[in-house]
Order: structure tokens, then C-alpha cells, then sequence
């Protein structure tokens, strides 16, 4: 006797066919998340690069307010209220701008009377248990000697800085490293509530002597707010925490530290480290797990399909057809769907590079822009001394005037940088040389830097003049800095130019900065490649710059070493050559 269960074909296929679709419903929902969960994280790097750029856009006006008081350091309050008012108004994530001298206890009494002929009950103050008091004799002050806006910051003038533990070690850092820092949670003792901001530091320096610092106070809740302007994250619950040292709570938008977090992130500011924690609250099933459903849709019907296919065999073949060609326009929605996404993200990648263009268009302009504001402030105080003449007006307008030329220029040529039809120009390396001089010139050497020309190229080029600037503008200013940070005695920068028997014309720029490490050498012209990290290098200028002279102008750019430093040869044929388009200049 036979006892060997039959079991029905059609519900075997059934069952296989079924778990098939279950597995790929589940893989499906997987990638589903795995993308939201990437788009996601998109959004928050979206959020911190513009928090990024707030914090660090607002932290420029301390370079110029550090430059005011660097020039003279015994400005009027007059005097910085009118420096720093339209500043304020531009920047409304400042909470104020204050000027900190050093002042040693021999000089508290001669402050603090020269202040009481504006404030009669100015005083030099500490704050003990809460309450404001007047500072305990010490060693050295760091009190807030000026503030603007003052209405609303009465409280803040005459606090020491240096008897608050978290202003007294960023003050002390800052200092030390001669760099612009931010300070750690502070609560402001001018608000009546308590409010949260943090402080930014740039000491400001006369030929190695601290002379005070030029100080920002930023509320949190306006920076974030201000940055995060044109974001939407109307589904997005994060909160923003210095980890520095302990974890502090920044900011918060309803973020609860239950929450299970979808995604966080740690970043670098000003030289502390942030992090956000985020939560994607986003809840449209349909929105969310459209694949996956699609998926179990279509699945099924190709199950049911299997089904009819035992039961009706005469139509089999017909069928079978049928779900071949529903499966071709499946394969074409995908397939298109998968080219759409390659656009998205061939679009994102132009605005990155525009992103980096917009990077390095800053570095162009910050130091024309610091020129001005140095220029207009010494007119403005010769002005008010009553100490100028027609002539010295002329040239100090005339100085301004071409530093506002640079910065159009600048726009033109960045601009310009990715048209493909470009008209050369003849110039020599002798004016490319002296008009970058022109501009710069004055700022390097009031580092104390000594620049030396050798021209002696006598012939004219047929190339791209504003990009060749471009290229020895950031050359110099590469020199400029690592003079400056390796504090070299005598600095020096040579610009030469010479012509060879090749039909060549060659500009050479070289420092005595002891030169670029063995290590780095093959490696300074890749791309995001920098020594300058923890100053905001992006790694671009040299890339780019061997980009615009070896495909713009079919030149070489080349580096080696010296007994004295760095040197770096830009050559360049005399002879004509066709211009070369750039790979991304679409």
C-alpha cells in the first residue's frame, strides 16, 4: 500500500514563491531605509556646513576689529561704536563686539579713571555667587573695556573675563596658539533670563606683544537660526552639543535625550568640537515604503499570474508573453530611475565644485577686503586728527579704489574660469608680477616680509593675464603664511623672471622658509591636499593652480627646494598653442 502524500504542484510553487517575495519585500524595505536614511544624513552635513559658515563668516569681523585697535591702541569709544555699528547691523548673529585689553594691576587705576569720564560707576568687577562685584586685586585683568551696542550690554562692561573659568582658558588658548578660538557654554551676564552663546577670541598682537582681544559674543539660538534660515527640517528633531571636554547642550529643537537617534555627526569649530544629534521623524508610510510595497504589489500579481498559469494551460504560452512584456516596462521604470538618480547626483557634485569655488573666492578676497577696512580706518582717524592733505586723501581713496577693482576682478575671473571661449591677451611676466605686487604688496610687507624683484623677461606673452595673476596671487600668499607661521627672522620673498634660448619665459617665486618637506613634495598639487587644515585650508589653491597653467595657458608648474627654502616656476612657451578646455568646464 501506497502511503506517499501527493503533494499539489501549483501550491508548492505557491509557497516557494511566496517566501521569494517576502525575502525581496524585506530587502526592499532594507533599502528603503538605507536610503532615507542616507538622504537624511545629507541633510544634516547640509545642516552643519551652513552652521560652519555662519559661525565662520561672523568670525571675520574680528580680524578688522583686531586691526583697528592693532593700528592705534588708544582708539575712543567714540571712535569704536562708529567702527563697529554697521558691522552689527549686517551681522545679526552677533550679540555684541567688545574690545579686552591686558592690563596689569599698576594699570587698573589709570583704566578705570579714563573710563569714569564716560561712566561714573565704571569698575573693574568679578562675579561671585551670581552677583556682580568689583574684582579682588590681581595680577592681570582682562576686563570688557568696550562694548557696542552698549544699551542691553550695560551689565558686561568692566567683567573680567579672567575670573570666569571658561572665558579665562579660552583667553589663555588663544593666546597661546595666536589664533581665533571660541569659548565653551557660557551664560551672558547682561540678559535677565539666562541665554546661551559662546564667545569668540582674536588676540591681537603689535610686533609679538598681546596687546588684548578682539572679542564676538555669539547667541547660539540666532547663529542656528540665521544658518538654518533656508533649510527645511520641519521633520527633523535634533540638538547641537560641545564635546570638547564633557558634553554641554548647545541647542535644541523639542529634542529629547530618550530619543533613539537616527543620526549624529561630530564637527570642528573655531578649535572646539561640536556634534548633532538628529531624529527623522518623517511618518508617510506610503512616502516612506513605496518600493517595498511596490514590490509586494507586483508580487503578488506575479504569484496569482503563476497560479493561473497551472490552471489554465491552454493560455500558458499567451500568459507567459503577457508577464514578459509587463516585466520589460518594470525594467524601463528602473532603468530610467536609476538615470535620474545619476543626474541628481552628477547635480550635486557641480554644486560641491561650486562650493569650492565660492572657498576659494573668499580666499581671494579677505585680504583686499582687510586692506580697505585698514586704509578707510587710517583716513578716517588722520580725518579726525586733522593731520592729511589733498594728496595723501587722493591716495589713500585712489589705494581703496583699486582693492575694489581686485574684488570685481576677482568675481570676472572665477567666472570666467569655466567659459571654454576666453580671449588671450599679450602681457609680460614683469606686469603680471607688478600688478599683483600692486594689490598685495603693501599687506606683505606690513608683516614685516621683504619682497625682491629680478625682472628680466623681455618679451610678451599671448596667454589668460587675470588667471595667471590668480595662479601667483596664491603662490605668494602661500609663501606669506608659512613665513609667518614658522615666525622666520628675516623674511624674504623673491619674484624673478627670465627668458631662455627655448622660446620660454619663466616666473619664479621662492622664500626662505626652510622648504616643503620631502615627505609632501609629490603631493601638494593633489587635489584637497593641505598643510593648513587648522586654518581652513581647503587643499584647492595649488591644484587649481597647476590646473589653470598646465590646461588654460599649456604651461608647467613646478616646486623644488633651494638652500634657503621653497621655489616654486611657473613656465610658460612663448609659442601659440590652443587653448584647452578644462574636463568639468560644461
Amino acid at each position: 500500500m501506497n502511503t506517499t502524500k501527493k503533494y499539489n504542484p501549483s501550491i508548492l510553487l505557491s509557497i516557494f514563491f511566496i517566501s521569494i517575495l517576502l525575502v525581496v519585500f524585506i530587502l526592499a524595505r532594507q533599502y528603503e531605509k538605507n536610503e532615507r536614511l542616507l538622504t537624511f544624513q545629507k541633510d544634516i552635513n547640509s545642516y552643519i556646513f551652513n552652521i560652519q559658515n555662519e559661525i565662520i563668516l561672523n568670525s571675520e569681523v574680528l580680524y578688522s576689529v583686531g586691526s583697528f585697535f592693532a593700528l592705534n591702541k588708544k582708539q575712543s569709544r567714540e571712535d569704536f561704536k562708529k567702527f563697529v555699528s554697521p558691522t552689527l547691523k549686517r551681522h545679526t548673529g552677533i550679540k555684541a563686539l567688545e574690545w579686552i585689553p591686558k592690563l596689569k594691576h599698576n594699570q587698573r587705576d589709570e583704566y578705570v579713571k579714563n573710563a569714569r569720564k564716560t561712566f561714573l560707576n565704571f569698575n573693574i568687577k568679578e562675579k561671585i555667587n551670581s552677583k556682580m562685584t568689583i574684582s579682588s586685586n590681581k595680577d592681570l585683568y582682562y576686563p570688557v573695556y568696550y562694548v557696542e551696542p552698549y544699551i542691553g550690554n550695560e551689565k558686561a562692561l568692566g567683567y573680567d573675563l579672567y575670573s570666569q573659568l571658561n572665558r579665562k582658558e579660552a583667553l589663555l588658548k588663544s593666546a597661546k596658539e595666536k589664533m581665533i578660538l571660541a569659548s565653551s557654554k557660557i551664560n551672558l551676564v547682561q540678559e535677565k533670563q539666562t541665554k546661551s552663546a559662546f564667545l569668540v577670541f582674536y588676540p591681537v598682537f603689535k610686533k609679538d606683544v598681546l596687546l588684548g582681544f578682539a572679542l564676538g559674543v555669539f547667541k547660539i539660538d540666532d547663529i542656528i537660526k540665521t544658518s538654518l534660515k533656508n533649510n527645511s527640517y520641519e521633520n527633523v528633531v535634533f540638538s547641537i552639543n560641545d564635546i570638547t571636554t564633557k558634553k554641554e547642550m548647545l541647542y535644541s529643537n523639542n529634542f529629547d535625550d530618550n530619543m533613539d537617534a537616527s543620526y549624529s555627526k561630530s564637527f570642528e569649530i573655531l578649535g572646539r568640537t561640536w556634534q548633532i544629534v538628529a531624529i527623522d521623524t518623517e511618518n508617510s508610510f506610503l512616502k516612506l515604503h513605496i518600493l517595498s510595497l511596490s514590490v509586494l504589489f507586483f508580487g503578488i500579481i506575479f504569484i496569482l499570474f503563476l497560479l493561473n498559469l497551472f490552471t489554465k494551460k491552454k493560455e500558458a504560452e499567451k500568459n507567459l508573453n503577457d508577464f514578459n512584456n509587463k516585466l520589460k516596462i518594470e525594467i524601463s521604470k528602473e532603468i530610467t530611475k536609476n538615470k535620474l538618480q545619476a543626474q541628481q547626483l552628477l547635480q550635486k557634485s557641480k554644486h560641491a565644485q561650486m562650493g569650492e569655488m565660492i572657498s576659494m573666492i573668499a580666499h581671494q578676497w579677505r585680504q583686499p577686503l582687510n586692506s580697505i577696512s585698514v586704509t578707510s580706518n587710517n583716513l578716517n582717524f588722520k580725518i579726525m586728527m586733522n593731520d592729511i592733505n589733498k594728496d595723501e586723501f587722493t591716495k589713500e581713496i585712489n589705494l581703496i579704489s583699486n582693492y575694489s577693482q581686485h574684488l570685481s576682478n576677482t568675481i570676472d575671473d572665477f567666472r570666467d574660469f569655466f567659459k571654454s571661449n576666453k580671449s588671450k591677451e599679450k602681457i609680460s611676466l614683469n606686469k603680471i608680477a607688478n600688478d599683483v605686487l600692486g594689490i598685495i604688496g603693501n599687506s606683505i610687507e606690513y608683516q614685516g616680509i621683504k619682497i625682491v624683484l629680478n625682472l628680466n623677461s623681455k618679451k610678451e606673452l599671448n596667454t589668460f593675464e587675470n588667471e595667471l595673476k590668480q595662479v601667483l596671487l596664491n603662490i605668494i600668499k602661500n609663501a606669506e603664511d608659512i613665513l609667518i607661521e614658522k615666525k622666520i627672522t628675516t623674511p624674504i620673498i623673491t619674484i624673478s623672471t627670465r627668458d631662455t634660448s627655448n622660446n620660454e619665459c619663466i616666473l619664479c617665486i621662492k622664500d626662505n622658509a626652510g622648504g616643503v618637506d620631502k615627505e609632501i613634495m609629490t603631493k601638494i598639487f593633489d587635489p584637497y591636499f593641505s598643510t593648513k587644515k587648522a586654518k581652513d585650508g581647503t587643499g584647492l589653491g595649488l591644484y587649481m593652480s597647476k590646473t589653470i597653467i598646465q590646461d588654460h595657458c599649456g604651461g608647467k608648474l613646478n616646486v623644488s627646494n633651494d638652500l634657503d627654502g621653497a621655489v616654486f616656476e611657473i613656465v610658460l612657451s612663448n609659442n601659440k598653442f590652443k587653448h584647452k578646455r578644462l574636463k568639468n568646464a560644461k
